[in-house]
């Protein structure tokens, strides 16, 4: 039999050198390893999911955007119906989870729910600009050509008029709202995948008692 020419410190090295590799690996490269194997990791997840569920929402509308998402290798969307495509599945799941926050009362209340919830939907549903979102739900820095074009004809849906509305106005203040809702639906689609992988756990859903289509139709309703 022939002899091992390697000797014991020299394999001891070698082990060192692909244990270190791992950790010495930059963040990106582990990142995109990560993107390419399971959805859920405990040290990844926080970090990666979060932009990629951003991506998701902004491109709702945008199939050949979504086709590049790694959400698309959730058991969410694996496991979804026959006659939905991969793309269908996972707009799906990101509409029923954004629904999943949607308001059951105090609809046009200027509190942090609403703003998350209505935000998400103009973002995802209606596809709105910064400028449309910050006017429409009463934050500052907004275009001065909205003004010309909503000032004379209504409010935005969302005017502090009571002190116990959500005070905060500053875009700064809509960054950290945005952040935060985006973590809402992160959390939510998190907590489908490790509870409920094959979509088929009633009791994983929530029926909300009200919720709007589009922008439009909140705004028929004030």
């Amino acid at each position: 039999m022939p002899k091992n020419n390697l000797s014991f410190p020299t394999m001891m090295i070698g082990a060192i050198a692909v244990w270190t590799s791992g950790i010495l690996t930059p963040k990106k490269q582990r990142t995109k390893q990560w993107a390419n194997g399971p959805f859920l990791s405990p040290d990844n997840l926080q970090e990666l999911v979060l932009q990629d569920i951003s991506y998701a929402i902004k491109n709702y509308n945008k199939p050949e955007k979504l086709e590049k998402s790694p959400l698309l290798k959730l058991s969410q969307v694996r496991s979804a119906d026959m006659d939905k495509t991969p793309i269908d599945a996972l707009k799906s799941l990101i509409r029923a989870s954004i629904e999943y926050f949607g308001p059951t009362d105090d609809f046009h209340r200027r509190i942090k729910p609403n703003l998350k919830y209505h935000l998400l939907k103009m973002i995802a549903f209606d596809e709105c600009e910064e400028g449309q979102i910050l006017w429409e739900l009463g934050f500052e820095e907004y275009p001065l050509n909205i003004i010309s074009k909503e000032g004379s004809v209504r409010e935005p849906l969302f005017k502090i008029r009571s002190a116990s509305d959500y005070p905060c106005i500053s875009r700064n203040a809509y960054l950290a709202l945005k952040k935060e809702a985006i973590n809402d639906i992160l959390w939510r689609i998190s907590y489908l995948e490790r509870n409920c992988p094959d979509n088929s756990n009633l009791l994983c859903k929530k029926e909300p008692s009200r919720n709007f289509s589009s922008m439009d139709e909140v705004i028929r309703t004030n």
